[in-house]
C-alpha cells in the first residue's frame, strides 16, 4: 500500500514535468530579449500549473516580462468581454439583449446597450465560427 501511495505522487510530478516541458516548446518563440513579450498563466481549481513571463516587458530599459509584471490591456478586455457574454448567453444564464444593469445595477444609467455591446456585432460571426471549429 505504502508503494502505491508513493507512486502516485511521482506520476502527478512527472506529468506536471511533461506539460511544463511541451509548454515551454510552445512559448519558445517568445523567449526573446529583443522583442515585446507576454505571461501565460494556466490554472486548474484555483492552483497554478504554469506560470511563466517571455520576451521583453519594456524594450526601452530592456526589463524582462515576469509573471507578476503588470500589463497595461488597454482596449483587448472588450473582446474577452465579449466572447464571455456569449459563453453565459450559450448556457442560458443572460441574453446579449439584456440590459447591462439587469445583471449589474451599479452601472451608468447614462449607459446605452448599444455602447456597451457594439463590439459583439463584428464580433458575433467570428465567435461563432471559432465555436465550431472546437
Amino acid at each position: 500500500m505504502l508503494l502505491a501511495a508513493l507512486w502516485v505522487p511521482a506520476a502527478a510530478q512527472t506529468t506536471q514535468a511533461k506539460l511544463v516541458s511541451e509548454l515551454e516548446k510552445v512559448f519558445e518563440p517568445w523567449n526573446r530579449s529583443d522583442a515585446p513579450g507576454g505571461v501565460v498563466g494556466i490554472y486548474k481549481d484555483g492552483k497554478p500549473l504554469f506560470v511563466r513571463g517571455y520576451g521583453l516587458a519594456n524594450m526601452e530599459h530592456n526589463v524582462a516580462m515576469r509573471p507578476d509584471t503588470v500589463i497595461d490591456i488597454g482596449s483587448v478586455s472588450k473582446q474577452f468581454t465579449t466572447a464571455c457574454i456569449y459563453l453565459l448567453e450559450e448556457d442560458g444564464k443572460l441574453s446579449v439583449n439584456d440590459d447591462v444593469r439587469k445583471h449589474i445595477p451599479s452601472v451608468d444609467q447614462g449607459l446605452e446597450r448599444d455602447e456597451f455591446c457594439a463590439q459583439r456585432r463584428c464580433f458575433r460571426p467570428a465567435f461563432q465560427a471559432a465555436r465550431t471549429q472546437l
